[in-house]
């Protein structure tokens, strides 16, 4: 059967596939790619009315490791964030 472009049916599904699975395949290619990334970013938070013995408080967000893909595949490289994160606590 041939559609109103001139390409048979079943052509135009293997092309669509392809495309798609090419789609699927780069998304996750770059996903692997950035998965090593690790941004750190300072944000100071002034909370009025917040208890005295809370002053000078540090909390530290981690989100997105997606441990055992990408770079944090083992626990050596995942304790490299807990390393990261221990250098920041000031002595």
């Amino acid at each position: 059967m041939i559609s109103k472009g001139g390409m048979p049916i079943s052509s135009r599904r293997r092309v669509l596939i392809g495309v798609t699975l090419g789609l699927l395949f780069l998304f996750f290619l770059s996903s692997a790619a950035v998965s090593g990334r690790v941004v750190m970013k300072r944000v100071e938070v002034l909370l009025p009315g917040l208890p005295a013995e809370f002053g000078g408080l540090t909390i530290a967000h981690i989100s997105d490791l997606h441990y055992g893909f990408g770079r944090f595949r083992s626990r050596e490289s995942a304790g490299e964030i807990k390393n990261l994160i221990s250098s920041l606590i000031p002595s």
